[in-house]
């Protein structure tokens, strides 16, 4: 195994240096990639020594937990008499709790009828804001109708960002500018170890 260099090192300065410094590094990352191959190898062995008795054991899980939620939905009243939700036996604790809130349609409905119908209650809420007549008395309810145009205006989000890949592909570097943006492309130095055939 190569000898780790540490961080302070004195800077180079000849071509030999140069070339060793390379030389070192394509050494170091060649086997770096040696021994990560030998690691996800030795993983992977692991893994299928393993994978049957855990596959086994999820199915067996999966099917003592499939047969007591059925009998605990059916025994709800029996077994969790108060307000406890939950209890516990020798080696586990059971229960029911409740998962993430998930917004779902309704039947019949599709995200896209959503979308409109907030945008007809936003239309409509515009448009009795603007024909009611201004007083003392109604300045209050105006308030209301301007808090529910917000509150139907935050239920829709509107994302409105450049595309990207297109501005690269369809405008030439002119037309890029005229729009404010140019493509640049920083040069990095790197270092590619051969493969030990071609290592000399």
């Amino acid at each position: 195994m190569s000898k780790i260099i540490k961080a302070k090192t004195p800077p180079i300065a000849t071509t030999d240096e140069f070339k060793l410094a390379v030389d070192q590094c394509a050494l170091a990352t060649r086997e770096h990639e040696a021994l990560t191959l030998k690691l996800e190898a030795e993983i992977t062995k692991v893994r299928e020594l393993y994978a049957g008795d855990l596959d086994e054991l999820k199915k067996e899980a999966a099917h003592h937990l499939k047969r007591a939620a059925k009998f605990a939905t059916l025994k709800r009243k029996e077994l969790f008499p108060g307000e406890p939700k939950s209890s516990a036996t020798t080696h586990g604790e059971y229960g029911f709790r409740m998962g993430n809130r998930t917004l779902t349609l309704c039947k019949g409905f599709e995200w896209s009828d959503v979308v409109e119908t907030i945008q007809l209650q936003v239309e409509d809420l515009i448009v009795a804001l603007a024909t009611m007549k201004r007083t003392a008395a109604t300045e209050e309810k105006c308030d209301q109708l301007r808090a529910q145009i917000e509150l139907y205006k935050s239920l829709i989000t509107i994302t409105v960002e450049p595309a990207k890949d297109n501005i690269k592909s369809l405008l030439s570097a002119e037309g890029q500018l005229q729009i404010g943006v140019e493509i640049k492309q920083a040069e990095t130095f790197f270092i590619t170890p051969k493969k030990e055939k071609e290592a000399v």
